[in-house]
């Protein structure tokens, strides 16, 4: 059988969450990049948030404490294992599956 670029991918990125799940919580170079984030979305205002390819939800988590309480959090990711195990973990925001290669978001 053949697996497609997208089962590969999706495949691969199971396997390094799965050996390395606090990658995205104590990497400083994530840290780094977070607090960048974190101050430019200081500089708009908001009331929803959309991570597209969102992984562990690690992002929106930091970030919730951080930002307005009235902020409304949603992720997309390509695997649809990580989404659901999302919607458990994180039940402050909506997850959803998308390969923005082939699909693309709503409007909603």
């Amino acid at each position: 059988m053949t697996q497609t670029a997208t089962e590969y991918n999706e495949a691969r990125y199971d396997e390094f969450w799965q050996s390395c799940p606090d990658f995205t919580r104590y990497n400083p170079g994530v840290l780094h990049r977070r607090r960048g984030i974190l101050k430019r979305l200081r500089t708009f205002e908001f009331r929803s948030l959309l991570d597209v390819g969102c992984g562990n939800g690690e992002l929106m988590m930091w970030l919730r404490p951080r930002l307005p309480k009235e902020v409304v959090y949603s992720g997309v990711d390509l695997s649809s294992k990580t989404v659901e195990a999302n919607r458990v973990r994180h039940p402050f925001a909506t997850f959803q599956v998308l390969n923005i290669a082939e699909a693309h978001l709503d409007s909603t």
